[in-house]
C-alpha cells in the first residue's frame, strides 16, 4: 500500500508540471516562473554521454540529476517481459531568464541498440518564462509487436535542446521510473485503477495513489 501512495505522489507531480505547460500562457509566469518541489528522498543520479557508462534507475525510486544546454545523457533500466514499464522526467530551469522559442527536452527509450521504443519532447512556446516542463515514455506489452518486448537492458535518452540565446545555466532533472504488471483479458491494473493506455501512467497511478487514502 505504501509503494502505490507513493506512485501517486509521484506521478501527480508529474502531472502538475504538465497542466502547468498546457494551461498557464508565457506571460502569465512573468511574476512567478514557477516552482517545482523535489521529492527529498529523490537519490542524485549522473547521465552518461555514452550508453555503455550509463547508470541503472530502479524502480520506484526518484533520482536527480542535471543537464546543459545541448547535452543528450543515457541513464538504464531493466525491464522484463511482462511488465508495462514508464520513465518520466521533470526539467526544471533556473529562475532568471526567458526560455527561447523551441527550448526543452526529447526522452526516449530505446533497446541498447538504439531501437527505438517511445519518445516524447517537452518544450516552450515564443516568449514563455523558465518553468518545470515534463515528459515521459513508456514501453507496453503488445502480442503483436516484436520490438521492445524483451526483458533486460533499455536505455533512457535525455535530449536537451537549447537556443543560443538561452541562459546557459544547466537545468535540474527528476526522473522517475515505475513498472505495472499487465493484467489478462481485464481493463484493471493490479491497483484497482482502470487502464487507460492512452493517457499513460498518470491517470492510472493517481488513481492508485488516491484509492489508498
Amino acid at each position: 500500500m505504501k509503494r502505490q501512495r507513493n506512485r501517486g505522489r509521484v506521478v501527480a507531480a508529474v502531472l502538475a508540471a504538465m497542466c502547468a505547460v498546457a494551461a498557464l500562457p508565457g506571460q502569465a509566469h512573468a511574476a512567478d516562473p514557477g516552482v517545482y518541489a523535489f521529492d527529498p528522498e529523490a537519490k542524485k543520479v549522473q547521465g552518461a554521454t555514452a550508453n555503455v557508462e550509463a547508470s541503472e534507475l530502479d524502480e520506484g525510486v526518484p533520482y536527480r540529476s542535471t543537464i546543459r544546454p545541448g547535452e543528450k545523457l543515457y541513464y538504464r533500466v531493466t525491464l522484463d517481459e511482462v511488465s508495462a514499464a514508464y520513465v518520466s522526467a521533470v526539467a526544471v530551469p533556473g529562475d532568471s531568464g526567458k526560455a527561447a522559442y523551441g527550448d526543452g527536452i526529447n526522452v526516449s527509450l530505446r533497446e541498447t541498440d538504439d531501437t527505438p521504443c517511445s519518445s516524447q519532447r517537452a518544450n516552450f512556446g515564443a516568449g514563455e518564462y523558465a518553468r518545470p516542463i515534463a515528459a515521459y515514455v513508456s514501453r507496453t506489452i503488445k502480442e503483436s509487436s516484436s520490438t521492445c518486448q524483451e526483458s533486460g537492458q533499455y536505455d533512457v535518452l535525455v535530449e536537451r535542446e537549447s537556443k543560443g540565446t538561452s541562459n546557459p545555466d544547466a537545468w535540474n532533472l527528476e526522473l522517475r521510473f515505475l513498472r505495472e504488471q499487465r493484467l489478462k483479458g481485464a481493463g484493471e491494473s493490479p491497483s484497482g485503477a482502470v487502464w487507460w493506455e492512452s493517457a499513460g501512467p498518470v491517470v492510472r497511478a493517481v488513481s492508485a495513489g488516491s484509492s489508498d487514502r
